[in-house]
């Protein structure tokens, strides 16, 4: 409480033109503490003062963007060795994220504080792929400096890939296959992402025609016959059929070519060109820090377990299965394997602890 009371009576009760350092103000604080003391800061700071803030706690980040989003300026100072990388998140894409509610509770603002982030569309995903990064065959005894983040969905992810680019944070992106099924989706976060278009463009077009001329998407008619035929002998006041929930899960499982594609990953690809196509992109699209999932989407990974998907899928995964041995998770883990190494690779602060350790183990 001294803590708190001294950052206040320091920042807040002062009557003069000052620049305030403020080191740290989340020292010896709770977290709901550190947050108040953010936004009482943010919102009660005279305007005769400048004050900079150094902190590693979201909770004072947090407090000062509730408090006054269009007063603050976040900065990322990540050390190179002898050399200070210094980057500014423009006030623009301060005030996107923080007036768009899904993005601002994503955690895209802790990212600041790790060495790397990654971002999945689920809560599922992050939960299933971090398992699988902190095993001893991937990251060995550390646990890697490493936050998944979800965007609920595709259509955010290149929006808090930008963020925390701008911010110069090392960020990987994981989507499931059908990323490819819209093309301004793909185009923007590749693009996000450092990739040029134009060199993948091609792949993209020609692959989705094979695809989508293979079997065309099912239009309302059909999609309302298959139903009307499921329900056809469906009656009566008792519970509904589970099986015939299934049937009509199925239904709607089935109605565009790529979620054969996302069931089933480069196995359901057409045969011949457009297989090339496929790799082609893939490896183009990882490249650039964005990994298509391999074998569709997470369930592909691990196909002997049934009735789950998302939540359900992962929690079977992690109870029943050891994710160091377990040999149906090998694709699993050669794929986050892949991830991680080319993460470390493109991190300076990476190559500078490995070296680092090698020279400390050479001496």
């Amino acid at each position: 409480m001294r803590s708190f009371a001294s950052v206040l009576l320091y920042v807040l009760a002062s009557d003069h033109h000052s620049i305030q350092f403020l080191d740290e103000p989340e020292a010896f604080l709770h977290p709901p503490q550190a947050r108040l003391v953010g936004e009482f800061i943010a919102a009660k700071r005279t305007s005769k003062s400048q004050l900079f803030i150094a902190t590693h706690s979201t909770d004072i980040l947090d407090g000062l963007i509730s408090g006054g989003a269009e007063k603050v300026r976040i900065i990322r100072i990540q050390r190179d060795g002898a050399v200070n990388r210094v980057k500014e998140l423009s006030k623009s894409k301060t005030a996107s994220i923080v007036n768009d509610t899904l993005a601002r509770y994503s955690r895209v603002f802790d990212g600041i504080f790790y060495q790397h982030v990654v971002i999945c569309e689920a809560d599922a995903d992050c939960l299933f792929y971090s398992s699988i990064l902190n095993t001893k065959a991937i990251s060995g005894d550390r646990r890697a400096d490493v936050l998944f983040i979800h965007t609920a969905g595709k259509h955010r992810m290149a929006q808090l890939a930008e963020t925390l680019r701008q911010l110069d944070v090392p960020v990987s992106v994981i989507a499931d296959v059908d990323l490819f099924k819209e093309e301004n989706t793909c185009k923007q976060l590749f693009e996000t992402m450092g990739g040029d278009w134009s060199d993948a463009s091609s792949n993209f077009k020609a692959l989705k025609t094979a695809i989508e001329q293979r079997r065309p998407p099912m239009n309302a008619e059909q999609v309302a016959g298959l139903l009307r035929e499921k329900l056809n002998d469906v009656g009566g006041t008792g519970e509904f059929p589970k099986s015939k929930e299934r049937e009509i899960k199925a239904v709607f499982k089935g109605i565009s070519p790529w979620d054969d594609v996302k069931r089933a990953g480069r196995s359901a690809v057409p045969a011949g060109q457009a297989i090339k196509h496929y790799d082609d992109l893939l490896a183009k699209m990882a490249a650039v820090g964005l990994w298509i999932v391999p074998v569709g989407e997470i369930e592909g990974f691990c196909r002997s377990i049934e009735g789950g998907h998302g939540p359900g899928f992962v929690a079977k995964v992690l109870e029943e299965r050891n994710l160091e041995t377990d040999p149906e998770l090998k694709e699993a883990r050669e794929f986050v394997s892949h991830i991680w190494a080319r993460a470390r690779s493109s991190d300076p602060t990476q190559r500078a602890e490995s070296k680092f350790s090698k020279e400390a183990a050479s001496a």
